[in-house]
């Protein structure tokens, strides 16, 4: 099945934003007319997926969506990415090596030094998960190598209390450094059927 989502945005004056982009399944957009986007994907609608730049002008913009379902679930989410919004995208990518990702953000001004919502800059997410590309890109692009690093139980309770919700499976964290215990901890159930919460034991 195929349907269109339309909305009109008006503007006082021309601008370009980054709007992030989640559709169940394949979607493609146009903007006053032009195809902007296309992504004929199999997937849930998750907030963010795609990066779609909108040269908007000003007075009346039409925004046309075509969202096809594949099975199973159907929807969209379609926004203009904040501030804090394109520095998570930007962390996000780094985390995964996405070179296209991070230089379409770059590009539209997004500053390499942000941190996400748990404090992690972009650098630190691309040394994080060993993505050498990354890494030289960013510091070619004015990273700073010296930025703090967020606290370690802070930035882990942000992480897996993100990921570890209502009755999702559970998770147990230890963080060992020199052969000590910096830190253990539960999020979650180990049992969803009887609600017993999991703990690192």
């Amino acid at each position: 099945v195929v349907a269109y989502a339309y909305a009109e945005i008006e503007i006082a004056e021309s601008t370009e934003v980054l709007a992030g982009l989640g559709s169940d399944d394949a979607v493609r957009v146009w903007l006053n007319g032009k195809q902007v986007h296309e992504n004929w994907a199999d997937r849930a609608a998750r907030k963010d997926d795609d990066l779609v730049p909108l040269d908007l002008q000003k007075g009346t913009n039409r925004l046309l969506l075509k969202v096809q379902n594949g099975r199973s679930s159907w929807g969209f989410v379609f926004r203009r990415l904040g501030a804090q919004g394109l520095a998570d995208k930007l962390v996000a990518a780094s985390a995964t090596g996405d070179l296209e990702g991070i230089n379409k953000l770059l590009a539209r001004g997004v500053c390499v030094n942000v941190t996400n919502k748990h404090g992690l800059t972009p650098l630190q997410a691309a040394r994080t998960r060993g993505y050498t590309n990354a890494v030289t890109l960013l510091l070619k692009k004015g990273a700073d190598p010296k930025a703090p690093a967020p606290s370690l139980e802070p930035w882990l309770d942000a992480v897996f209390t993100d990921a570890v919700k209502g009755l999702s499976p559970g998770a147990a964290v230890l963080v060992a450094r020199d052969g000590k215990i910096v830190l253990k901890k539960g999020y979650g159930y180990a049992s969803l059927e009887h609600r017993v919460p999991i703990t690192p034991e």
